[in-house]
C-alpha cells in the first residue's frame, strides 16, 4: 500500500505539469489575442470561401464576391468555419470566439503530440516539459495561432500529422501489427495529406519505414494497396466535385500553376525583395485584384487561368534550369531563415518583423544542430523527427514561402532547440563537475604527499656520558 502511494506521488508531477502548461497556454493566448489583436479575423481566400459557404452552402468566391465555385483551397477548414458562421453569425463575436478556441486547442494538442514524439526519441521528461513550456508560453506565432488558424489549415495540419506519428509509433511498439491498425493508419494518413500535402508526404514516409521494418514482403504489398485505396476514398469525392463544378480535373487544389508563376519569373532572379513579390502579386494574383480577376474570367475561369500561368512558368523553367535551381534554393533558405519582409507582404509594416526573422533564424540553426547531434548519437530514435523537419521545406521549395507555410516545422524546430540546449547544459555541468573533482583530487594528493621544500627537523643533540660517581664519604677517625 505504501509502495503504491509513493508511486502515485512520484507520477503526480508528470500529470499536472503538462496539464498546467497547456491550460496556461490556452488562457494566455486568449488574453494576448484580446489585448493585442482585438477585432482581428482571419482573412484571405479561405476566409472568403468560408463566408460564401455560410451563406450559400457552396465553396465559392475565393477572390471576389460572386466569383463562382472554387477549388483554390481544400474544403475541410472552410466548411467547418462556414458551419460555425452559419450557426452563430458571420464574423460575430461568438463565432470568432468558438473558432479561436478550436484553433488554440489544435495548436496546443500539436505541441503535446510533439512532446510524445520526442519521448519516443529518448528525450527526458524535464527537457520535454521545458520545450512544452516555451511552446505554450512564449508568444512566437500567436497571431497565426489565434487569428489566422481560425480558418487557415496550419493548426489542423500539425495536429493531425503529429497525431498520426504518435499513433504510428504506438502501433510500431506493439507486438502485433494487425489489419485494422493498417486500415486506421492509412485513413489517418490520407486525411493528413488531404489537409496538408507537405505534411502528408512526411507521414507517408514515416509509415513506409515502419512497414518495411515490421511487415513481411507479402503484407507490405497488401498494406500498400490499403494505403492507395484509403487515399482514393478520401480524395475521390472532392476530385469528382471539382470535375463537375470546375469543369476541369482538379485532384487537390487549382492554385499550383498560380503559385509556381508567383515564384518563378525573370524579375525574381535579380531581386528577392518585397517590392518584386508585391509587383508580381499585383500583376497576376486575382484576390481582391479586379484587373487580374478580369483576366481570370477571360481565360475561362479559375482552373484554366492557373493552368495557363503554370504552363508559362514551366516553359520559363525549361529554358532557365539554373535560374530555377537558384530560386528554389533561395526559397529553401527563406523557409529556414526568413527575411523580415515576409511578415508584411500584405500590410504596410508588421510589428517586430525583424525580431521575428532573427528568432526564426536562431531556432532553425539550433533545430538543425539539435537534429544533427541527435542523429549522430541515435539515428534510429531521431529519424521521424528528421522527416518532420526536412520534408515540408523540400515540398515548398519550388514556391515562395510565407510564415504560414513555415509554421509546419516551427514546433519541431523549437523542441529540437530545447533538446540541444539541455544537452549543452548537461555537458557543461558534467565538465564542471569533473573539473572540480580533479581539483579536489589534486588538493587531497598535496596533503598526503611529503613536501620536498619543507625544512628538515634539527638533529637531536648527542647524549653526553653520565658523570663519574663520587666515592662515598668514609667515617672520620676519632680523635
Amino acid at each position: 500500500m505504501a509502495t503504491r502511494a509513493a508511486g502515485t506521488a512520484a507520477s503526480f508531477p508528470r500529470t499536472w505539469v503538462p496539464a498546467a502548461l497547456l491550460t496556461a497556454g490556452l488562457f494566455w493566448r486568449l488574453v494576448f489575442s484580446a489585448v493585442v489583436y482585438p477585432g482581428r479575423t482571419a482573412t484571405g481566400e479561405i476566409a472568403n470561401v468560408a463566408i460564401a459557404y455560410a451563406r450559400t452552402g457552396v465553396l465559392a468566391d475565393a477572390f471576389v464576391p460572386g466569383g463562382g465555385p472554387t477549388a483554390h483551397v481544400l474544403p475541410i477548414p472552410p466548411v467547418f468555419a462556414g458551419l460555425v458562421y452559419r450557426a452563430l453569425g458571420i464574423r460575430s463575436a461568438s463565432a470568432e470566439f468558438v473558432l479561436e478556441l478550436v484553433a488554440i486547442a489544435l495548436v496546443l494538442g500539436s505541441y503535446w503530440f510533439l512532446s510524445l514524439i520526442f519521448k519516443e526519441a529518448g528525450v527526458g521528461w524535464r527537457t520535454r516539459m521545458w520545450g512544452l513550456a516555451v511552446a505554450c508560453l512564449v508568444p512566437f506565432n500567436f497571431f497565426l495561432e489565434t487569428v489566422d488558424f481560425r480558418i487557415w489549415e496550419g493548426a489542423l495540419a500539425t495536429f493531425t500529422a503529429f497525431g498520426f506519428v504518435v499513433a504510428l509509433l504506438g502501433a510500431a511498439g506493439r507486438p502485433t501489427f494487425g489489419g485494422a491498425t493498417i486500415v486506421g493508419l492509412a485513413l489517418l494518413a490520407a486525411l493528413v495529406f488531404f489537409i496538408s500535402p507537405a505534411l502528408g508526404l512526411a507521414c507517408y514516409l514515416c509509415a513506409a519505414i515502419v512497414a518495411f521494418e515490421r511487415l513481411p514482403p507479402r503484407r507490405i504489398a497488401a498494406a500498400a494497396v490499403v494505403v492507395v485505396l484509403a487515399l482514393a476514398a478520401v480524395i475521390t469525392p472532392w476530385a469528382d466535385r471539382n470535375a463537375r463544378v470546375m469543369g476541369a480535373p482538379v485532384i487537390l487544389r487549382s492554385n499550383f500553376g498560380l503559385e509556381l508563376a508567383l515564384a518563378h519569373h525573370p524579375a525574381a532572379v535579380a531581386d528577392d525583395g518585397l517590392a518584386v513579390f508585391r509587383a508580381r502579386l499585383a500583376e497576376i494574383h486575382p484576390n481582391s485584384n479586379p484587373p487580374a480577376f478580369a483576366r481570370l474570367q477571360a481565360a475561362g475561369g479559375e482552373a484554366a487561368y492557373a493552368k495557363a500561368l503554370g504552363a508559362q512558368a514551366k516553359s520559363w523553367i525549361a529554358d532557365h534550369p539554373f535560374e530555377f535551381i537558384k530560386l528554389s534554393l533561395r526559397h529553401l533558405r527563406q523557409y529556414f531563415f526568413p527575411p523580415a519582409w515576409l511578415w508584411h507582404i500584405y500590410v504596410a509594416r508588421a510589428g517586430a518583423s525583424t525580431a521575428k526573422a532573427m528568432v526564426c533564424g536562431l531556432l532553425s540553426v539550433a533545430g538543425l544542430a539539435g537534429l544533427a547531434l541527435g542523429l549522430a548519437q541515435s539515428p534510429r530514435a531521431y529519424r521521424f523527427v528528421a522527416i518532420l523537419l526536412l520534408v515540408p521545406p523540400l515540398a515548398y521549395a519550388i514556391v515562395q514561402p510565407v510564415p504560414r507555410y513555415r509554421y509546419l516545422i516551427f514546433g519541431v524546430s523549437l523542441f529540437l532547440a530545447v533538446d540541444l540546449a539541455a544537452r549543452g547544459l548537461a555537458l557543461a555541468l558534467t565538465s564542471l563537475s569533473r573539473l572540480r573533482g580533479a581539483q579536489r583530487s589534486d588538493a587531497d594528493g598535496q596533503i598526503g604527499r611529503p613536501c620536498s621544500n619543507r625544512a628538515k627537523p634539527a638533529p637531536a643533540p648527542a647524549r653526553l656520558p653520565p658523570p663519574p660517581r663520587a666515592a662515598p664519604l668514609s667515617a672520620s677517625p676519632s680523635r
